[in-house]
């Protein structure tokens, strides 16, 4: 059923992590790229947010602590992830860096108990197939 919008994703992140190795990272950095993505995603937060009369009001209670450490977790991905492709082969890095996807799905089968399908398991098996055939 989502097929269709994984392979959106697949494009759009493909285009994305070229236009990020190839004509920003040049001009910006590692560190200040990271802040552009933020100030555009809250932009566009913000122009999605109006018409479709959503709330972007901050949560209340204790779950601070937990959005600031996803944020400084996230934060520090993108950067790492950044310094990587502004030193390294795009082509190398985006598919090393697209492991995070098998690393969640590997986490949450410790962590959650939850059961891989097969489907699952072969998406792993695929990622790392991308990483031996990018390094052939």
């Amino acid at each position: 059923k989502g097929v269709g919008w994984a392979i959106v994703s697949l494009i759009s992140f493909g285009i994305m992590f070229w236009f990020l190795g190839f004509h920003v990272l040049p001009f910006l950095g590692a560190g200040l790229s990271v802040w552009v993505i933020r100030l555009a995603t809250s932009s566009m937060l913000l122009l999605a947010a109006a018409p479709s009369h959503q709330s972007i009001r901050p949560p209340s209670g204790s779950v601070w602590w937990l959005l600031a450490i996803m944020g400084l977790m996230d934060t520090t991905a993108y950067t790492a992830n950044n310094a990587g492709l502004q030193s390294g082969p795009v082509s190398i890095i985006t598919v090393v860096a697209s492991l995070y996807g098998a690393v969640t799905v590997f986490l949450s089968s410790i962590f959650l108990r939850e059961r891989l399908k097969a489907t699952q398991w072969l998406g792993v098996a695929l990622i790392f197939a991308g990483i031996v055939l990018v390094n052939l």
